[in-house]
């Protein structure tokens, strides 16, 4: 059975006249009812009855002609369809997000994901920068958010944002304090900070000549917040960490003294793949919500003159 035995058996069925259908499916009527000849003969069924009157359905004709519809609706709709696909986001996309980031990313970006790409399925994976860049190298990612991270051969960066340091602890503790402070007044606070934010400090410490004497190095944000809370300690760390804590009055954040310290946020694809619709999408997601978070104190968001 062949497809345009299909189109010409329901050109018949529907014009319930042979020399009609052909001339509507533009063959000989010779060669129609051959064709419609040799799909009895494959089924063992006779489908028309040709009477005086013309060609009237067998009960096996009609149903034949249920499913023959059906299934050129089916393919005609193939084409239409593999089209759309090319050009609508969809498919499985995997993020890498920094535990500092990944509280205050995920949530937007799992909501706008969905409202305006339903076909793509984001999963998202928490992991410092190191480990995420390892994994977009070896395709285990798709995208990762890198924080201060130098050239990497195979991955395409592109800084979106600056994300301001800031000195932070409860507000009993910072009472002294209005807005800024010098560098070098961190001597004076049991200070716990996570290595990634020491990394980001080193070279103005070690421009100012300070050796800090951290009382505690800690790769858990979750504990340095609680930390923090508890009036401890006081860290040093990104402020859109910390932007719900200060607004609410929970902690205090200063920024210091002299030229504001930044980090760099940075999306990251593979440079190896060609990146699919979804990723693209993903990707465009990624940069507006980070240029949306709150990432210098008393602004809303990343200013473009500290970029």
């Amino acid at each position: 059975m062949e497809l345009r035995q299909l189109r010409y058996f329901v050109s018949v069925a529907r014009e319930g006249n042979f020399s009609r259908a052909a001339e509507k499916v533009h063959i000989a009527q010779p060669a129609l009812s051959r064709q419609i000849i040799l799909l009895e003969e494959e089924f063992g069924v006779t489908l028309f009855n040709r009477t005086a009157r013309g060609t009237e359905m067998t009960d096996a004709g009609r149903r034949f002609k249920v499913m023959a519809e059906y299934v050129l609706q089916y393919i005609s709709e193939i084409k239409p369809a593999i089209s759309q696909a090319a050009q609508e986001p969809s498919g499985v996309v995997v993020l890498g997000l920094p535990p500092s980031l990944a509280s205050l990313l995920a949530p937007r970006l799992v909501e706008e994901v969905k409202h305006r790409f339903p076909k793509v399925k984001l999963r998202i994976v928490e992991g410092l920068s190191v480990f995420l860049s390892g994994w977009l190298e070896n395709s285990r990612l798709d995208i990762a958010v890198l924080t201060d991270y130098g050239p990497i051969v195979g991955i395409d960066m592109q800084e979106v944002v600056r994300d301001e340091m800031v000195f932070v602890g409860v507000p009993e503790i910072l009472s002294g304090y209005t807005g800024t402070m010098p560098i070098r007044d961190i001597l004076n606070f049991p200070v716990i900070i996570s290595h990634g934010f020491r990394s980001v400090m080193s070279a103005r410490l070690l421009d100012e000549g300070i050796t800090p004497d951290f009382e505690m190095e800690l790769d858990s944000i979750p504990i340095v917040m609680d930390m923090l809370k508890r009036g401890t300690h006081c860290s040093i760390v990104s402020y859109s960490l910390v932007h719900e804590e200060i607004a609410s009055g929970t902690l205090t954040a200063l920024s210091f003294q002299g030229p504001p310290i930044f980090r760099k946020i940075m999306s990251a694809v593979s440079a190896r793949r060609n990146p699919s619709l979804g990723i693209r999408a993903v990707e465009d997601i990624v940069q507006e919500q980070l240029a949306s978070l709150p990432l210098r104190v008393g602004k809303e968001n990343g200013a473009p003159e500290d970029r």
